[in-house]
């Protein structure tokens, strides 16, 4: 389950802001009682650091405890160089003096290990980027991601993957209203690289920064939100509404548009998504979608193969001869 937001960040000041309030919150709401256990900063029972997980292994040794670190590539190494450092309070806070510098990306993962520092799959990964071009211009806009999984907390059952879910649709909501938002997905398929399964389909294809100031819509998913100018070239929120497309439909202080396709993620499928894009279609980027050959065996591909630009052509409702 993923969730990607662009932001507008005019300066380092801006996404320092946003950036600072996503990392301090996201933890805590998505998974509270591990978060709690990484605040403890209990001694690990392994030394050195944690391993990423074996191909093919699964003799994991218990006890299992949650492990957190931060990953951080600053502005003046462009990406190039990393400051890497275990989650604890101390970082925490140098990680929120880090974000004043508008850093190429930092990033949070949480995920647990066994007795000997081996990785189980699966984890919690917030992350925030700020677009560098090339010549060291500061493209005005960022982008805030956040991607979980169920695997890695123990007991897990389908009960828990739904309210995993509300969570993040109850995150979609508070951020869509934040007059910084240009635009801001959610579901299964969103977060593979931080960004929507129609972005990562067409060809030629776009940096993130790219796609988020040259298209109306980056594409559509369980959760998408229209930006104020998006929603009124649909009819606004009355007519997303009556459209008959969604389960809920929320219009934002700004006048931009929330839309949740269904009630619960696992019930999102391609029937869903098909009026989900008959509907947005007249802001989608044109293109005929094609799905990536590396798109994962485990992820579902919610795109309808149709270039948005002849559904747009031949009007609403149409189907193709």
């Amino acid at each position: 389950m993923g969730l990607v937001a662009d932001i507008a960040i005019p300066g380092a000041a801006e996404f320092a802001a946003a950036a600072r309030q996503w990392f301090a919150t996201l933890p805590g709401l998505l998974a509270p009682e591990e978060w709690e256990e990484v605040l403890r900063e209990e001694k690990p029972l392994f030394r050195g650091k944690p391993q990423e997980e074996w191909p093919l292994f699964d003799d994991y040794q218990e006890p299992f405890t949650v492990w957190a670190e931060i990953i951080i590539a600053p502005r003046k190494w462009r990406g190039m160089r990393v400051w890497h450092r275990r989650a604890t309070k101390r970082n925490l806070e140098s990680l929120d003096d880090q974000l004043a510098d508008r850093p190429v990306s930092a990033q949070l993962s949480m995920f647990r290990v066994d007795a000997n520092g081996i990785e189980l799959p699966g984890g919690l990964g917030i992350r925030g980027e700020a677009a560098l071009a090339l010549a060291d211009d500061q493209v005005p806009v960022g982008r805030l991601t956040v991607g979980d999984t169920m695997t890695w907390r123990p007991g897990a059952r389908p009960v828990d993957a739904g309210e995993l879910c509300a969570r993040q649709a109850g995150l979609a909501r508070a951020w869509a209203g934040r007059a910084d938002v240009i635009s801001l997905f959610g579901g299964e398929e969103v977060g593979r690289g931080g960004e929507t399964a129609l972005a990562d389909s067409l060809s030629p294809k776009l940096n993130w920064w790219e796609a988020a100031l040259r298209w109306d819509l980056q594409g559509y998913s369980w959760i998408t939100f229209c930006s104020a100018g998006v929603a009124e070239r649909l009819g606004g929120a009355a007519a997303l509404g009556a459209s008959g497309a969604f389960y809920r439909v929320d219009e934002m202080p700004g006048g931009g548009v929330l839309l949740q396709a269904t009630e619960r993620a696992a019930d999102y499928g391609i029937k869903q998504a098909r009026k989900v894009f008959d509907v947005l279609a007249p802001v989608l980027p044109e293109g005929l979608p094609e799905k990536p050959a590396n798109w994962s065996s485990d992820l579902p591909w919610l795109v309808i193969p149709e270039d948005s630009a002849w559904r747009s052509a031949a009007g609403p409702g149409a189907q193709r001869p």
